[in-house]
């Protein structure tokens, strides 16, 4: 679960699919706050060469469409 929690938190934030079997998800199981802990975790900086390019691609289209957000409400 730590593992999925950080893929989905690292490089381009997204969702992750856990599939867990029945028996695993009924069975009981130990757990202790005392030994959790933050998962480290890093924002990548932008990319200055990835948005030179995609300006220089805007810039040399017909007619460019830009289709912005779609981030959460």
């Amino acid at each position: 679960m730590r593992e999925a929690f950080r893929t989905a938190r690292s490089g381009r934030p997204g969702p992750v699919l856990v599939d867990l079997p029945l028996d695993v998800q009924m069975a009981d199981v130990s757990y202790d706050p005392d030994q959790d802990r933050p998962l480290p975790w890093s924002k990548p900086a932008p990319d200055a060469e990835s948005i030179a390019r995609a300006m220089d691609l805007i810039a040399a289209s017909r007619a460019p469409l830009l289709l912005l957000g779609g981030g959460s409400f």
